[in-house]
């Protein structure tokens, strides 16, 4: 009997156990391929922009680099300072040196290196559910960067064009964030930077933080990401880098 025959008979012989049609079969199961595929795309096509972008960049300083180390080495080997032995000697050494180094092992793009476990980090002393109505969780807008702990589970889901940061909706705001409560919907799986943060002295929040007087034109800037460049949510006592 050929492939497809021997196929046909399965499907036929499933239709007839469960009493339903192939097409049938198929409706009660969601479909594999998300809604917002599309936008998925999108972001995929950005990573690879950037990705290569980054390459490309990363390549030119390579080459400038290496233009000046043989310019050098030139200068040195043609004047008589250094031979064409001790060089390689040298150049052996250093090779040894530093593929036992961490810089060999270091990858273009990286985890934020938060040693700490998140499920281990306390809660900041915040009372988010009495404050919600005010500040209508303006912290949703920044910037939150991953540990490798994050990436590895895999519950949240990471900015495809900005390795490692949570990503973001089109307005600013954080994909896991309620649109309806404004509360964290992954609350539980939530990375380290959310979990230590604590607005108590975010003056782009508050104004006073205890009588609870919000600064009204920060929070809207939060709200929709119109700040002059991405703000990035530091951890409370920890510090987190930056990178712009």
């Amino acid at each position: 009997m050929r492939d497809v025959d021997a196929v046909a008979a399965a499907r036929g012989h499933e239709e007839a156990e469960h009493g339903e049609s192939h097409g049938e079969s198929i409706a009660r199961y969601p479909a594999a391929m998300p809604d917002d595929t599309d936008a998925l795309d999108r972001q995929v096509q950005q990573a690879f922009l950037r990705t290569n972008t980054a390459l490309g960049e990363n390549h030119a300083d390579l080459v400038a680099v290496a233009t000046t180390v043989q310019a050098l080495v030139d200068l040195l080997v043609g004047r008589g300072v250094l031979g064409a032995a001790d060089l390689q000697a040298a150049l052996a050494d250093a090779r040894a040196r530093l593929d036992g180094s961490p810089l060999a092992k270091r990858g273009m793009v990286r985890a934020s290196e938060l040693l700490r476990d998140k499920y281990q980090e306390p809660n900041a002393d915040v009372d988010c559910e009495a404050r919600m109505p005010v500040c209508k969780g303006a912290c949703c807008g920044c910037r939150v960067p991953l540990a490798k702990q994050d990436v590895v589970e895999g519950a949240l889901k990471w900015d495809l064009a900005n390795p490692y940061y949570l990503r973001q909706t089109a307005d600013g705001r954080c994909v896991h964030q309620s649109t309806t409560t404004g509360f964290c919907t992954v609350y539980e799986k939530r990375p380290l930077a959310c979990r230590s943060y604590t607005c108590k002295s975010d003056t782009r929040i508050w104004k006073d933080f205890e009588n609870r007087i919000p600064n009204e034109k920060g929070i809207e800037t939060l709200l929709h990401g119109r700040a002059q460049r991405p703000i990035t949510l530091r951890l409370h006592k920890t510090a987190v880098p930056d990178p712009l």
